[in-house]
């Protein structure tokens, strides 16, 4: 049976402040990011990315062990959240500054990660922390 091929950026459809989740193909290394549907300030932002992106692949969240109110992918789904923090997007200037972190899941922005995003997608400024 082959997957569905999975879009690497999911990118949102107007400007905004968003929540974004970093994810890696454990198997071929393939790097995702994912936009929170919503622009603006969601306390859960990157729980309701990461389920989003959970039905993408056809599985479900399942509990973090010692915290029944944090959900994870399963270990056995071959992907990994490796990031997560904040996006101020620009589309009509193809901009997207990327800062900060989640205390849900205690990542920040992965560098490489943006690095590996910035060759799939060559016609965007993508900005992390430093750069700003």
């Amino acid at each position: 049976m082959n997957e569905p091929t999975l879009p690497i950026v999911n990118w949102p459809e107007e400007s905004g402040s968003y929540k974004v989740i970093q994810l890696l193909d454990k198997v071929g290394q393939q790097p995702y990011l994912r936009f929170d549907d919503t622009s603006g300030y969601s306390p859960d932002g990157h729980m309701f990315t990461l389920y989003g992106f959970a039905e993408e692949i056809g599985t479900k969240l399942v509990e973090a062990i010692g915290n029944p109110l944090k959900k994870i992918l399963p270990e056995d789904c071959g992907y990994e959240l490796i990031g997560a923090g904040e996006c101020e997007l620009n589309l009509e200037g193809k901009i997207a500054s990327f800062k900060g972190g989640s205390g849900t899941y205690g990542l920040f922005i992965d560098e490489n990660h943006l690095k590996k995003i910035k060759e799939k997608a060559p016609s965007w400024r993508i900005i992390y922390g430093s750069e700003l």
